[in-house]
């Protein structure tokens, strides 16, 4: 075999591991960022979850619920769960307020 056919063979072979190493770099990348996601979605649904057990204890034909004001709601909120709401759920107090006219008024699904 001559010294440059292998060298080339050499460098094929040097470059096709670095580029199996990116990918599977990327790979890893991809699945942390998923892996948080979903994390992070799921911490979203069980704060859904408790925030309609709290509006549950709600009689609505008596109350207004002040979905117009981000601090009266969360006060509300407060109120009815007995203690501070944590990060999740001023964030999605948040989310609720802002995402109003969306989410409620164009029966648009949230994202």
């Amino acid at each position: 075999m001559s010294c440059y056919f292998q060298t080339a063979q050499y460098i094929f072979v040097g470059q096709l591991n670095s580029d199996t190493d990116m990918i599977i770099e990327k790979l890893s990348k991809i699945e942390v960022t998923s892996k948080y996601k979903i994390n992070s979605e799921y911490r979203k649904i069980e704060t859904v979850r408790i925030f309609r057990k709290l509006l549950d204890e709600i009689d609505f034909s008596s109350e207004h619920v002040p979905i117009e004001d981000i601090k009266k709601l969360t006060q509300l909120l407060t109120f009815l769960k007995g203690k501070e709401l944590n990060k999740c759920e001023t964030n999605l107090v948040k989310e609720l307020i802002e995402n109003k006219s969306e989410t409620f008024n164009n029966n648009k699904e949230c994202s």
